[in-house]
């Protein structure tokens, strides 16, 4: 007799012998495994919930945009180059060359470097006191006859060239702030030097003389 039991979807067919006795007992003979075909069953799709989203107040979004906005690199850079271009409205290239020159002629190896930048100043102070009708540039008031050991041609050095760029800066920056310091090492009213061959002397014209003495100096640090 066969009998046939399904576990696992597999089907084991099996030949029972029955002997006659009291005791029945049932003696498994022979078993042969036959694979059942596999039934796939395509994975039940769970949908994935849309989230729901969670809206700012427009009260709180308009205070976190207002709090993280920053002004750019390119606004920077347009700020910069408007000083810049305002700035040279009040000089040229050529007036840092001459005024370079100028102080190497008449300081090139003077220290501190404040006295050098001073020079400079007295230049920048004739022209802000009217001190001559030439003194209504850089140019004229350098070149004024008998006043300046200026020429043409003159050698000067980066660090001239750099001492006379800052102070022209400062200059012009006052010119449009219209503050009366802006880091110069010369009072205003002195318009006059005279050197003794290490150090330049310099005098308002009415026998006083300046003793060097500033709050800042902006050439401490410089090398």
């Amino acid at each position: 007799m066969l009998t046939f039991t399904v576990l696992h979807g597999a089907v084991f067919a099996s030949t029972l012998h029955f002997e006659a006795n009291p005791q029945d007992s049932i003696e498994e003979v022979a078993v042969e495994t036959t694979a059942a075909p596999t039934v796939t069953t395509a994975p039940t799709s769970t949908p994935t919930p849309t989230p729901i989203p969670t809206q700012m107040p427009i009260m709180v979004m308009s205070q976190s945009i207002t709090e993280t906005t920053t002004v750019t690199d390119e606004e920077v850079v347009v700020e910069e180059m408007s000083s810049f271009e305002e700035l040279r409205e009040y000089f040229s290239e050529d007036d840092i060359v001459m005024m370079a020159q100028l102080i190497h002629a008449e300081a090139g190896s003077v220290y501190p470097l404040n006295r050098r930048a001073a020079v400079a100043w007295t230049v920048l102070n004739r022209m802000d006191n009217g001190y001559s009708s030439s003194c209504t540039s850089i140019a004229g008031t350098i070149k004024e006859p008998g006043q300046f050991a200026w020429y043409s041609g003159c050698s000067y050095s980066d660090l001239d060239y750099q001492i006379a760029e800052d102070v022209l800066t400062r200059w012009a920056t006052e010119q449009i702030t219209g503050q009366p310091d802006e880091g110069r090492v010369l009072p205003s009213c002195y318009m006059f030097f005279w050197g003794d061959g290490s150090q330049n002397h310099f005098n308002d014209g009415k026998g006083n003389y300046w003793d060097y003495s500033v709050d800042y100096d902006p050439y401490e640090d410089w090398a």
